[in-house]
């Protein structure tokens, strides 16, 4: 227990930017549960997103907006 963050550095993936002879690119492992996280800026804030290539829509918790400045009462609700 007591060396685990260590350990989780080593056995966890974690997200990670590269710099390419194309451009930029970033990495995205999948986590211990499948599924892929990827942790962007919305407003300077950061936020934690489930990545999902098939989504229609991007969306914002309501808490995660009003950490980013948005209020969720302003917005119009149409998707």
């Amino acid at each position: 227990y007591g060396l685990w963050p260590e350990i989780q550095r080593a056995v966890i993936p974690s997200q990670a930017a590269i710099v390419t002879p194309t451009g930029q690119a970033v990495t995205v492992p999948r986590s211990l549960n499948g599924h892929y996280y990827l942790e962007a800026e919305v407003n300077g804030v950061p936020v934690m997103f489930t990545v999902d290539t098939g989504a229609t829509d991007l969306v914002l918790s309501r808490a995660d907006a009003r950490r980013a400045g948005i209020d969720p009462d302003d917005l119009a609700y149409l998707g």
